[in-house]
């Protein structure tokens, strides 16, 4: 069906076709409503999306200027002009919200909750685990490890020829419990997942 002669009643049925479209004809299809081409490397599902959305801002008009000016002005707060975009904030995918950690620590018991964007611990919220174990150790620790939930790298990693750990960074590594003194023994890290 040609471009000119569709009627906003032929949405469904439009729609419907997408899938029996192939890619070339997907993507001409796409260039034909919108006067431009799709990016080269796009998935099959996304693209069907595209033209369907090209397709129903063409019959049913697409969004007025004053909501786009908006939209505009927001992605600008968002990013200004010039700027690079800010990079994603690692998403904690091993830990479900409301899991509990708890680590005790110098004869302490500390308890962190697992929020959706981060962690609660002593009535504040943060971004990583890392933060808080410096905070509570007043040393550099890998959150991770001293919370339990890793285990710390191989004492015998091999360093680089700078003396610095295989990672690069030049960070030493965090003590393993057998290079804890005695009396720190006790503050072995305990995870409560509930």
């Amino acid at each position: 069906m040609a471009k000119h002669d569709l009627a906003p009643r032929d949405i469904d049925r439009e729609l419907a076709r997408l899938g029996e479209l192939s890619l070339d004809e997907l993507k001409t299809r796409f260039r034909d409503l919108t006067g431009s081409a799709l990016p080269k490397y796009m998935r099959r599902g996304l693209i069907e999306l595209a033209v369907g959305h090209a397709l129903q801002a063409k019959l049913l008009g697409g969004l007025d200027r004053e909501t786009r000016k908006k939209l505009e002005d927001a992605v600008a707060t968002i990013v200004p002009k010039g700027e690079p975009p800010p990079k994603p904030k690692r998403q904690n995918r091993k830990l479900k919200p409301g899991t509990r950690l708890i680590r005790q620590w110098h004869g302490r018991l500390y308890e962190v909750t697992v929020t959706r964007n981060g962690f609660d611990w002593d009535g504040k919220s943060f971004g990583s685990l890392t933060e808080i174990a410096q905070t509570i150790t007043g040393t550099k620790w890998n959150g991770w490890v001293f919370f339990g939930i890793k285990k710390p790298a191989p004492a015998n990693m091999k360093a680089n020829r700078a003396g610095h750990p295989k990672n690069g960074r030049g960070t030493p590594l965090c003590p393993t419990l057998d290079s804890v003194p005695p009396e720190s023994s006790s503050s072995a890290p305990e995870s409560v997942h509930g």
